[in-house]
């Protein structure tokens, strides 16, 4: 009988130790490391109650917070791992969020960030979706705050960047693409952060001497900008028009005529060449 309650004894205290647990003794603790930084705009200056979330990547949850304080700095105690580090700063801040992926975590670790400006929206405004532009052409585009500056983009190329005035302008040599169907963006940037315009879709059409402009059947200007305060241009070909006013169309008079697209120059001269007369109508 001794022998057996040896035996049963010594299975007993194998098996304690093959499941890990002895009495008194704690089980081992995962190590935890402390991430640190300190969180900035692009002017160096501290941004305070940004909220720090330590992300698990395949699950996307967070497994651990902190926030920022007066000075930018945040601290936060995790498990040894691999996190995505998310920056989300405060309301009104007029700052992007930012996420950093693949911070692996196995010492205490120091993860400073810079937090950009919210990228303004930008908007083409000349020219329109399905308008005919040609010769030279200003591309303009609008934002909807304060910016540093603005490109333009032709079917993606980069063709230039923006002066600055009422809107976003640049003056364009439309010769330089072929004739049809193209695709105009604006990019706007604030510091290094930018944003890019819905794409607007327009045609280019060179107008040469002697060669039909469409320019619709009737073009019409508003008063000031026309003959006696107001009347409508229709071109019958490149040289000859048709000027109706006050409900009368008037007789055929031949003028050169030039057309960027959006403004209609028409210049009659004498026989001595001398210039008679000069109209410029705007498209509506």
């Amino acid at each position: 009988m001794g022998r057996r309650r040896l035996r049963a004894g010594t299975l007993t205290v194998a098996l304690a130790l093959l499941g890990g647990a002895v009495a008194g003794v704690a089980p081992a603790r995962a190590a935890t490391f402390t991430l640190s930084g300190t969180v900035t705009d692009d002017s160096s200056t501290p941004v305070m109650d940004v909220v720090v979330d330590l992300l698990d990547p395949p699950t996307g949850n967070a497994v651990a917070t902190g926030t920022t304080d007066t000075t930018g700095h945040y601290a936060i105690s995790v498990a040894e791992g691999t996190y995505d580090v998310r920056f989300t700063p405060p309301s009104g801040s007029a700052l992007a969020p930012a996420t950093i992926s693949g911070e692996a975590v196995a010492t205490d670790t120091v993860l400073d960030v810079v937090l950009q400006p919210t990228p303004p929206v930008v908007t083409v405004v000349a020219p329109r979706n399905g308008q005919i532009v040609s010769d030279y052409y200003d591309l303009a585009a609008t934002t909807s705050a304060p910016v540093d500056r603005v490109e333009f983009y032709i079917d993606d190329v980069l063709i230039g960047q923006a002066t600055a005035g009422l809107g976003w302008n640049y003056h364009w040599n439309s010769t330089t693409v072929a004739e049809g169907g193209h695709k105009i963006q604006a990019k706007a940037y604030v510091g290094s952060a930018s944003a890019l315009s819905a794409p607007v879709l327009f045609n280019v059409k060179q107008f040469a001497p002697g060669q039909v402009i469409d320019w619709g059947q009737t073009t019409n200007f508003p008063a000031g900008q026309g003959p006696n305060g107001g009347a409508s241009v229709k071109l019958v070909d490149a040289q000859t028009l048709v000027m109706t006013q006050n409900g009368k169309t008037g007789a055929s008079r031949t003028y050169q005529v030039s057309a960027d697209g959006k403004t209609l120059t028409l210049t009659q001269k004498n026989e001595d060449g001398r210039e008679r007369a000069k109209m410029a109508f705007s498209r509506q």
